[in-house]
């Protein structure tokens, strides 16, 4: 084997992954939570990979809560037919993915999904997970994050996983996993997961992987906060644990997260997901949320504080997006968190989930102290409705939190559930007529959270359906049978409930909220809720219903001057970037236009495969630096550190794109960030930096002994300063160096080297 061969592989067997679709917002906090609690434990073991960031933002491709119809359907296993299709060519040895029928097609259709693009985008994630993970070598123990929006795609990167000679251990955990049990029991049923981690998961995780590792790579008998199936009696077992003190529990540690590719383009601040609490004093007959984390628990103000202290240090923090589900749950604690902010000078942007329970002298303090977002459960404006959902609200309640928070110049996202049984067409019509009088008094602060009414596992009102006027349905036998080794499982799921304020009164008061969420500046209501939620805020909490790219015509976005970024999706889910002059931006669009003139319809083949637009490309991608990656992930491991020390290891980061760039008589060169579409203007001198970084890492030592082998016009303390704005803009990464302690054969000329003699650059 030639030396260095394996550079693109993990440098421990363990992992911790994330697998698309779910939007990207921010950092995500499971992973964070969960390292360092290991790490404080003395497990520094793991490795993270976040799989979204290679492919365009995507929600629920498989799946709307909105049927066609107004259906309402069931969030438990909610695109069943898909995930038997999996298992079954899971177990029948082919490829995951591939061909349609007409039961598939019969499943688009009612779910108003176009067959061809259903086909196409799971055809082309199955070969991304395939390419993504044949890079990671030796891998022993996986563990995945799994919601419902992604348990698809989850499976499928299990079942390439499991399909190896010698196959990881895989653990799974989440929300989705935790709540819909018939999800968990058809993962272990079909043995792509080999445990379910249930409700939090930082002492199961550590329970888990020491028992694996005294155990021979296998896991022996019950662990707590788990489910696991026996093969034996066909059962499966369940065992509890007990929960966590938050006040003793370690600070998120974002050390091993790839931090400036969610830094997305506009958003300046460095945001990063924190709690004070865990769980709910409240329990909505709508919401599952509390059952995650079973009981109310909080955090000391103290403890809180030196941890934010500490992320603002150790990572640049400038904002916080508090994923408690309630943050305002003791109201003096929250008080007490401003104060401490305030008092230690600790300035930093921040938000979070709160209830309608705000007075105007708090919310003059929040905002004092660096709130600049409330997101708010408001639901309904109407007594009998809140009554219904168990709100422990009022009208008058929600109106005085909202007047306290916008009036302190708070940003407030006001949810609204469309839908809801026991609502009404007259109910929700003066919902959305308060909301709008409110709406004209506040332009610029006040905006909607559209989460249509559904029904889901952990609800309290999932247990009693009848009592809210609605009737459950089960799948098709068709769908069932696809898989019918699992009937004993799917038998009980439902797949749509029917009844009172549902179909067409769902369907309308949802147009109606949508409308609520528009401007005069695009007519097309999904694009411009889509756009309206991405910019309400700097935490992003809501989620873009559609893709970003297709795969048969080039976005392109204008940079500066005569630049602009042209990306599109290629048909193994990569995002391709590439960097256009006016010029060529001019004859690609004539392109694309000649060809769709003699073949109008021609949408559903992909860019890459037409000669013509391919040719193009190839011939754009010579005049580049760095090329973006056509059919395999790079990927490669991040370890992010706030400043570069002499011996620290810097790589380009897997997103980037560069070129040369000539204009009015100025040469610099051009780095985008193809993830986060951050855009970077460098001295025409990086050039060869860049290009000595991408043969291999190197050290800011090495790069200094090469700059002054070389004759630049740029002083050293300026390329300086240019690589750490490159690596805060996620142009640049450090990574450690490894040693491999295996013996690699220079094929060329026999030559031998030893690994512990020789270094080599393991990246993630």
């Amino acid at each position: 084997m030639r030396f260095g061969e394996k550079t693109m592989g993990y440098n421990k067997p363990n992992l911790l992954c994330i697998v698309p679709p779910y939007p990207i917002t921010v950092p995500p906090a499971a992973p964070a939570a969960l390292l360092a609690y290991l790490k404080a434990k003395g497990c520094d073991e793991f490795d993270f990979l976040d799989l979204r960031l290679w492919v365009p933002q995507s929600y629920a491709t498989t799946f709307s809560p909105v049927g066609v119809f107004g259906e309402s359907f069931v969030i438990d296993v909610a695109d069943l037919p898909l995930v038997l299709r999996v298992l079954r060519a899971f177990e029948d040895g082919g490829r995951l993915w591939e061909g349609s029928d007409e039961l598939l097609e019969r499943y688009c259709i009612e779910r108003g999904i176009n067959p061809d693009y259903l086909q196409s985008y799971l055809a082309q994630m199955d070969k991304f997970l395939e390419g993504a993970f044949n890079q990671l070598e030796d891998l022993e123990f996986v563990g995945f994050t799994v919601w419902n929006s992604n348990y698809l795609t989850t499976l499928m990167a299990a079942a390439h996983l499991k399909r190896r000679r010698s196959a990881p251990f895989i653990v799974a955990g989440g929300p989705h996993v935790t709540e819909s049990s018939n999800s968990a029991k058809l993962a272990l049923r079909s043995g792509l997961f080999d445990l379910v981690a249930l409700g939090e998961g930082e002492e199961t995780l550590r329970s888990i992987y020491e028992n694996f590792r005294s155990s021979s790579k296998g896991v022996s008998g019950t662990i707590a906060g788990t489910m696991r199936y026996e093969g034996q009696s066909g059962e499966f077992v369940t065992s509890k644990r007990e929960l966590l003190k938050i006040t003793e529990l370690p600070t998120p540690s974002f050390e091993l997260l790839d931090l400036p590719a969610y830094q997305r383009k506009g958003q300046r601040l460095r945001v990063v997901p924190f709690q004070l609490s865990r769980g709910c004093t409240d329990k909505c007959s709508f919401c599952s949320e509390w059952g995650l984390w079973e009981r109310f628990r909080i955090d000391s103000i103290e403890h809180v504080l030196c941890q934010v202290e500490q992320m603002v240090t150790e990572f640049g923090v400038q904002g916080i997006a508090f994923t408690d589900s309630l943050l305002n749950g003791v109201m003096p604690r929250l008080r007490a968190f401003a104060e401490g902010l305030l008092e230690r000078q600790i300035k930093i942007k921040w938000g979070g989930f709160m209830r309608a329970n705000m007075d105007a002298e708090t919310a003059t303090l929040l905002r004092k102290a660096g709130c600049v977002l409330g997101f708010f459960g408001i639901e309904s404006f109407d007594d009998e409705t809140l009554m219904e959902m168990n709100k422990r609200r009022t009208m008058t309640d929600n109106l005085r939190a909202l007047e306290a928070f916008l009036g302190a110049g708070i940003a407030v996202r006001a949810g609204f559930i469309p839908g809801f049984p026991g609502d009404s067409r007259t109910r929700f019509l003066k919902t959305a007529t308060i909301f709008r009088n409110l709406q004209q008094r506040f332009p610029e602060l006040l905006s909607t959270s559209i989460e249509p009414f559904v029904v889901a596992p952990g609800q309290p009102i999932f247990n009693n359906l009848a009592r809210y006027g609605l009737t459950p349905l089960g799948w098709d036998e068709k769908y069932l049978n696809l898989a019918s080794e699992y009937r004993p499982i799917t038998e009980n799921i439902y797949c749509t409930v029917e009844g009172d304020n549902q179909g067409i009164e769902r369907l309308g008061q949802y147009q109606i909220a949508v409308t609520l969420s528009q401007t005069a500046l695009n007519k097309s209501k999904i694009q411009q809720h889509a756009s309206s939620i991405q910019n309400a805020d700097f935490m992003h909490y809501s989620y873009n219903p559609e893709e970003q790219e297709s795969t048969f015509n080039i976005d392109l976005d204008h940079l500066f001057g005569n630049c602009y970024l042209g990306t599109f999706k290629t048909d193994t889910s990569l995002i391709y970037g590439c960097l256009l002059s006016q010029e060529e931006k001019d004859c690609y669009q004539e392109l694309w236009a000649t060809e769709h003139t003699e073949r109008p319809w021609t949408s559903s083949k992909a860019l890459l495969d037409r000669s013509a637009i391919s040719y193009f490309l190839t011939q754009i991608e010579e005049s580049h630096i760095i090329t973006s990656a056509r059919d395999l992930p790079r990927i490669r491991r991040p370890k992010y550190k706030r400043t570069i020390g002499r011996s620290d290891l810097l790589s380009l980061s897997s997103f980037v794109i560069a070129r040369q760039w000539k204009e009015q008589g100025t040469s610099e060169v051009v780095v985008v960030n193809v993830c986060n579409r951050q855009c970077y203007r460098a001295p025409a001198d990086i050039g060869p930096i860049l290009t000595f970084l991408n043969e291999s890492p190197r050290s800011l030592a090495e790069l200094q002994d090469y700059y002054e082998c070389s004759q630049w016009h740029t002083c050293w303390s300026e390329i300086i300063d240019v690589i750490h704005g490159m690596k805060e803009a996620g142009m640049l990464i450090t990574i450690e160096e490894v040693e491999v302690g295996q013996l690699y054969t220079e094929t060329n000329g026999g030559d031998e080297y030893q690994a512990s003699e020789r270094k080599q650059f393991r990246c993630l």
